[in-house]
């Protein structure tokens, strides 16, 4: 990258990528080229800083935009895989590692949550952890986190009982738009590759970023230079995530940096994730109408807080209806959260490419997490519709309706474990 002009690849594309703009970090400059769109919501840039020499890598993402979600993500039938296979698993837009894990198990550190359900508590050391509270907009937050699920610093706005995602990096790097770095892992330092993510002030602007090192001609950042970076990028919250040979970032299922100066990935268990999908939830009324005596409820464990039930009486249906982007196949999911008495038996229709099936859900089970219906093909010219009612409920049970996710997935391949 020593050159002005470089060019990119990007899955099939070539992005002819030109250094134009410079920002200024602390005592020290980035150049960046322009960004890229490289799918929905998410644009890409790579920067060259001279002092100290290093290559950075970063995506920026739109955390307004319902068609995308930021998730954390694991490894199909194993412990561990390189982030490409994680990237093409998911048909990830953009693929980052994420927590510190064990190289000898594979497990990893520190705390995890994931559809609201915490995987994993932190152990004595209070992990740095970027959390996603809410959707449709992803909204990020930012704290330290400790074994008993509490927030160090800072602790005004982390409410564990409402966090959907979240994954523990360490140290915080830049809290309420300060360096503020903790001390717990003066070990690590030094000058290394490193990852980060962070946001802006209106939380509407995620950064994931990756900085590489141990290389002649790009020497990596400590954690003071990283913080600065991450503010220079207009972050006013930022947390560091594992580095060293883990640092990896993917775009379009390519390796776009040079893990610990290698050509080659390393094999992590836990990872962030851009992956694209269409989302409706009962505040879309563009995309949802309700037939019948439905009653609108509020609870954190439904996907934008709110949501809409009916007892059994067989008259209420609630029609989710979207034009997909392509014709492809989707995997089809839906959500339903907290009733008094839940109806064991919820006809699912889903109308799809010239087909048509119902699925039957039993809504006592699986309350507050994506529920998978099965996976379908869709065209791009007929709506894709999920049909629900309470034809089954009797007058003392209810029915949720919630939300419904169309993921689109990749086109079948042979997946490598590594590039």
């Amino acid at each position: 990258m020593n050159t002005p002009v470089k060019t990119l690849h990007l899955g099939l594309i070539a992005i002819l990528t030109v250094l134009t703009s410079v920002a200024t970090c602390a005592d020290f400059e980035f150049t960046f080229s322009d960004k890229q769109t490289v799918g929905t919501g998410t644009q890409y840039f790579t920067g060259r800083c001279e002092s100290p020499q290093c290559n950075v890598f970063v995506a920026e993402i739109d955390t307004t935009n319902p068609n995308i979600q930021i998730v954390p993500v694991t490894p199909k039938g194993v412990v561990r895989a390189v982030p490409t296979t994680m990237a093409k698993e998911n048909n990830a837009i953009v693929v980052v590692n994420s927590s510190f894990f064990s190289i000898d198990t594979g497990v990893a550190y520190g705390y995890y949550r994931k559809d609201g359900v915490t995987i994993r508590k932190n152990d004595s050391t209070p992990y740095g952890v970027i959390g996603i509270p809410c959707r449709p907009q992803n909204v990020p937050i930012v704290a330290n986190i400790t074994a008993q699920e509490t927030a160090v610093r800072p602790t005004s706005k982390w409410k564990t009982e409402s966090i959907l995602d979240a994954v523990a990096g360490g140290p915080t790097l830049v809290v309420n738009n300060k360096i503020d770095i903790s001390s717990e892992y003066t070990s690590i330092a030094g000058r290394n590759p490193r990852t980060a993510m962070g946001f802006n002030a209106n939380t509407n602007k995620l950064y994931m970023a990756v900085i590489d090192g141990r290389a002649t001609n790009s020497v990596g950042m400590t954690f003071e230079e990283l913080a600065n970076f991450m503010k220079g990028l207009g972050c006013t919250e930022a947390v560091n995530y594992d580095g060293g040979g883990s640092s990896a970032m993917i775009v379009n299922n390519t390796l776009m940096n040079r893990p610990g100066g290698k050509t080659t990935q390393r094999s992590v268990p836990l990872c962030w994730a851009v992956v694209p999908c269409t989302v409706i939830d009962d505040t879309v009324t563009s995309s949802i109408r309700l037939e019948g005596d439905w009653q609108r409820i509020e609870s954190n464990d439904l996907y934008a807080k709110s949501g809409v039930q009916a007892s059994g009486n067989g008259t209420a249906k609630a029609v989710f209806e979207t034009v997909l982007p392509m014709k492809a196949s989707y995997k089809v999911y839906a959500r339903w959260g907290s009733t008094k008495k839940a109806s064991s038996k919820v006809p699912y229709a889903i109308d799809y490419f010239n087909d048509k099936t119902t699925v039957y859900k039993d809504q006592s089970l699986g309350k507050g997490e994506w529920q998978v219906l099965g996976t379908f093909m869709f065209s791009a010219d007929t709506p894709a519709r999920v049909t629900v009612t309470n034809e089954y409920a009797n007058e003392s049970e209810f029915v949720t309706v919630d939300a419904v996710k169309f993921e689109l997935l990749p086109p079948v391949a042979t997946v490598d474990d590594e590039d």
